[in-house]
Parts: structure tokens; sequence; C-alpha cells
């Protein structure tokens, strides 16, 4: 009796782990397909999400015109692409440029922007990007600093365009994704109510 018990339960334990690695294979595979439509997008310029006129609110709340007021991050940006070692001041730069990108009533905490810049200045210095690709980088950056307004689809889709300009410069994909987690966090407490 035991025995006729058994060989059910061992059949289904041993399908059932298979059936479950399939299932991961498969999210894996779908995520790493998305990842690869992103950089085909910026290889091919299409636009970024961040550039919809509804991204990037001003101080009033009208939209913002993204290349424009992205400008100065523009040029701050392109003083660390390539750069092993950053001119002075490049760094600090990037971060007040962030800084002042953010308009809405809820600003990112200097502590944890810093530790973005500092990556991410890690990962600019070995990626080459044509500066198409630098302005796409600071309109992306532009519209998350000011993410209290954007829905979470559109916040997806802006983060997947700077891991994807990341990994098209020849940034490696886990630092890209490390980079891009820290930017996530800055972006979502930017979402949190703002505290009296």
């Amino acid at each position: 009796m035991k025995r006729f018990l058994l060989i059910p339960v061992l059949a289904l334990g041993l399908t059932l782990p298979t059936g479950l690695l399939a299932q991961a294979a498969a999210v894996i595979a779908k995520q790493r397909a998305k990842e690869l439509r992103d950089q085909n997008n910026v290889r091919q310029g299409v636009p970024t999400p961040a550039a919809s006129p509804s991204a990037a609110p001003n101080a009033g709340g009208n939209p913002a015109a993204p290349g424009a007021t992205s400008k100065p991050l523009e040029s701050a940006l392109k003083r660390l692409v390539g750069q092993a070692n950053p001119p002075s001041g490049a760094k600090e730069a990037v971060l007040q440029q962030l800084l002042a990108a953010a308009r809405g009533p809820q600003k990112p905490g200097r502590a944890a922007l810093q530790g973005f810049v500092d990556s991410l200045a890690a990962c600019l210095s070995t990626a080459t990007l044509e500066d198409t690709e630098v302005q796409r980088l600071a309109t992306d950056l532009f519209a998350l600093m000011n993410s209290a307004t954007l829905s979470a689809e559109r916040l997806q889709q802006v983060l997947a365009d700077v891991q994807a300009i990341l990994q098209v410069g020849g940034v490696r994909r886990a630092q890209a994704v490390a980079v891009t987690g820290q930017l996530r966090q800055i972006a979502q407490s930017l979402q949190q109510p703002a505290t009296p």
C-alpha cells in the first residue's frame, strides 16, 4: 500500500520542479528579450518614453519641454562619459543638476543621489555614448527627478530606457541593473506623499 502511494508522490515531486524551472527560464528569457528590444530602440533612435509631454511637469504643473530643461544636465553628463578620472567637480556638477531638476514638492535625498551619481560615474567611465544617447539619458534622468506624477508603467519604461542606454554604451548588464536599481529607489521615494 505504501508503495502505491509513494510512486505517484515521487512522480509528482520530480515533475513539479522541472515545470517550475521551465517557467522561470521562460520569465528570464522574456525579460532579456525586452531588454534587447529596449537596446535596439536606443540604437535606432526611437524616442525615449520620458519625451512625452506628461513625463516631466515643471513647477507650475504644466508640461516642460524635456530637451530644453535637461540641457545643463546633459552637458554635466558629457564630462563623465569615457573619463576614467573625471575632471574635478564633474560628479558634483551632475549631482547639482539632478537636484536642480527636481521641481516637485518632493526632493531626492542628497545621500541617495550622491551614491547614484558615484555609481553612474563609474558606469560612464567605461561607456562610449554618442551625443544623442547622452541627451536621451539626460532627458530620462530629468523625468525621473520629477517622477511624482509618473504612472508605474511609465516609470518602468523610463528606467528600462536608462538601463538600455547604459548597455548600448558598453556597460556590463550587472552594473547597469545596479545603477537602475538605485535610480528606481530614488524615483519611488519621490512618489511618496510629502511629509509636513
